[in-house]
């Protein structure tokens, strides 16, 4: 009853205030390592387009050369 008591309402207000003041600091390391994760995912596939893309310009540029 110490802490439901409402004779002690004071005490109650700043465990309720304690207790949203406080936040957990791995949520934000969790948001920024995702973040950096999506980051690196999109370079990967930035870099697996680029090489089909040259994989294709190579192939059409010897198709050229041989049917000239």
């Amino acid at each position: 009853m110490i802490f439901n008591n409402p004779d002690n309402k004071s005490l109650q207000d700043g465990m309720v205030a304690a207790g949203s003041a406080l936040k957990n600091p791995y949520i934000d390391l969790y948001h920024w390592v995702k973040g950096e994760l999506y980051d690196l995912e999109a370079v990967k596939d930035a870099i697996k387009v680029r090489a089909d893309t040259l994989e294709k310009i190579r192939n059409l540029e010897s198709k050229k050369s041989s049917t000239q």
